[in-house]
């Protein structure tokens, strides 16, 4: 399994944002108005359904080395920090200094379940986090490429977790091994924050956005190709269309409450 990284290092894929988590709209209705089909290149996937072949959690501590030495403006302790990644059974799967850090880090995850899906002749891989007190704080979709390395797509198959994370770097997205890479982020009481799809399946990168307001409503989403703009929407508090800024025909629409527009203009 080990080659597939040299095969796959000389391949991209842009990384998002590390936002994770995420949760559908409340209706039905909301979700059409905010994820209209036809407008987008591609088709988002917020749920996976399939075959699983495989499941394995993990867990992060860490450890703190002291130097001595010490920052010569704020006076602060200039500590070396090492994460270890390790399973509820001891096994430990990464163990390495984290560079750029004095003491642990604050906002960490306690654990991730991670689970490969087999959805149809698509291979997903999916991570859920949780902090210390339990919750959910976020979830990152991962789907190969079809036609990846055999070795890959064996351990895939024969649900090897750890050993296809540990062979692929923590499931970097820089191998370009992945053809999708969703990002879905929650706040601290559970609410949806943001979604982030991420796609390059046919050729140039796209992104969707999907943010939400502090209540969980949605508030605005977005589209890019080739990190370009293509539109961009906002929302009423209950979900209806307020604003369209449409970049390929620079054009802005504002709309009533009742869906009306009541502004048109070129830019």
């Amino acid at each position: 399994m080990k080659n597939f990284l040299v095969l796959f290092l000389v391949l991209s894929f842009a990384a998002s944002s590390q936002a994770f988590g995420g949760e559908k709209p409340s209706s039905a209705k909301q979700n059409a108005q905010i994820l209209p089909p036809s407008e987008l290149k591609f088709t988002p996937r917020p749920k996976l359904k399939g075959k699983q072949t495989g499941e394995l959690e993990m867990r992060f501590s860490y450890d703190v080395e002291r130097t001595g030495e010490y920052d010569p403006e704020s006076r602060l302790e200039l500590n070396n920090v090492y994460e270890r990644i390790y399973t509820p059974e001891g096994e430990t799967l990464f163990y390495g200094r984290l560079y750029g850090y004095i003491k642990p880090p604050l906002h960490h995850p306690q654990k991730q379940i991670v689970k490969f899906i087999k959805s149809g002749q698509e291979r997903w891989i999916e991570i859920d986090f949780y902090h210390a007190d339990g919750m959910h704080s976020g979830t990152l979709q991962l789907c190969l490429w079809d036609d990846i390395n055999v070795e890959v797509k064996e351990a895939f198959d024969e649900g090897n977790v750890a050993g296809l994370y540990k062979s692929s770097n923590k499931f970097d997205v820089m191998l370009g091994i992945f053809s999708d890479n969703n990002n879905f982020s929650y706040s601290s009481d559970g609410k949806p924050r943001q979604k982030h799809f991420i796609t390059v399946r046919s050729g140039p990168k796209e992104d969707y956005y999907e943010n939400y307001d502090e209540n969980g409503a949605i508030e605005n989403t977005s589209y890019q190709k080739d990190t370009v703009f293509i539109w961009v929407k906002t929302f009423y508090p209950d979900g209806r269309l307020k604003s369209v800024n449409d970049y390929e025909n620079r054009t802005e629409r504002e709309y009533d409450e009742r869906g009306k527009i009541i502004r048109e203009e070129k830019f």
